[in-house]
């Protein structure tokens, strides 16, 4: 299975209709468009990012009409810059910001950017609807019973991946398992687990989490051919180091004597 983040964006610019259309008595004849502010949990040029914003753009503002919405972006960058020093200088970026023209609706993508705007939303957005996505199904329980929420999770699943990989190579014996060291790469970690233990009678299956980039190269390069390579994502090395999930993707490729699956559609290409 591959997560493909135009479609899901999509899937959620129905949602934001929809509550454009209940907010739209509180917009003013200064603001014919409504806002939608968009707080992505990562940096801007992350793929997965690249490929929300596509969808949402998209979803809302249909190829050959006028725009329906006026869109803003900002991005908290939680792999490079964690803690909560950083998550209050955002907050405080935010309030600045968007006091004289507040949106009419916040949508937040990923985990660390729905927690940021569930710890912030009495002080910033007051009353504003919000979306959610970017999340999986454990997260989504903390919005039950929260007004004014709607949301879809993803469906963090290997499951068909490693289908899919037994039926193209069902030579496959051996199955490495990887994932870096972020809280996000953890999570990742999590979840695999228990789904990869269902293929426990057919492969013999290794979780290399959280090891040094270099030495992780270094251990691909010396795999034996009845084996595989399940990439999760690694966002950040043990030492601090971080780079997109697809950068990574490319030299894991390039340094594994086998082939590499993955979940994402954004790994494709990278070799």
């Amino acid at each position: 299975m591959t997560i493909r983040p135009p479609q899901f964006a999509r899937r959620h610019g129905l949602l934001l209709v929809a509550l454009l259309l209940a907010a739209a008595p509180a917009r003013s004849a200064e603001s014919p468009q409504p806002r939608v502010l968009v707080v992505f949990s990562h940096d801007r040029l992350l793929p997965a990012n690249v490929k929300y914003e596509e969808g949402m753009r998209e979803g809302l503002e249909p190829a050959g009409t006028q725009p329906r919405v006026a869109l803003f972006g900002e991005f908290l960058d939680s792999i490079r810059f964690p803690g909560e020093a950083r998550e209050a200088m955002m907050a405080r970026h935010l309030a600045d910001r968007y006091q004289a023209h507040p949106p009419h609706v916040v949508v937040a993508l990923g985990p660390q950017a729905l927690d940021f705007i569930l710890k912030n939303r009495a002080s910033l957005f007051q009353g504003v609807p919000l979306v959610f996505g970017g999340i999986d199904h454990a997260a989504l329980a903390r919005t039950a019973g929260l007004p004014g929420t709607a949301g879809l999770p993803m469906d963090l699943s290997v499951g068909p991946t490693l289908d899919a990989l037994l039926q193209l190579r069902p030579a496959t014996r051996q199955l490495v398992v990887i994932s870096g060291d972020s809280a996000f790469d953890r999570d990742w970690h999590r979840i695999a687990i228990p789904q990869c233990e269902r293929f426990a009678d057919r492969l013999e299956i290794t979780f290399w989490n959280a090891l040094p980039f270099g030495d992780l190269k270094q251990r691909l390069a010396t795999l034996p051919p009845d084996a595989a390579v399940l990439y999760l994502t690694y966002l950040r090395s043990p030492d601090g180091a971080t780079m997109t999930a697809a950068e990574a993707a490319t030299e894991i490729a390039a340094a594994s004597t086998v082939p590499v699956v993955g979940p994402y559609a954004t790994y494709l290409g990278t070799g």
